[in-house]
């Protein structure tokens, strides 16, 4: 397999992870329920950082660019 196909094949699989896993994910993870507030982040299983307890504009920025150039992207 040559250089390129390599690279052809890790672009393809970063994709479909990204499509099919971690957007998906995001899209119910990334915002309270309750107050529609977005998450500052989550532990490693996928639970609301408890801890947490600050709430950031940049943060709803950043997720709103990341929807948004994901939906431009297909």
């Amino acid at each position: 397999m040559n250089v390129l196909r390599l690279g052809e094949d890790l672009v393809a699989r970063a994709r479909r992870w990204m499509f099919e896993s971690a957007l998906p994910f995001w899209a119910v993870a990334a915002f309270d329920p309750e107050t529609g507030a977005p998450r500052e982040s989550l532990t490693l299983d996928a639970r609301a950082d408890a801890g947490e307890g600050i709430l950031r504009v940049r943060t709803l920025a950043r997720q709103i660019y990341v929807f948004a150039h994901a939906d431009y992207l297909g």
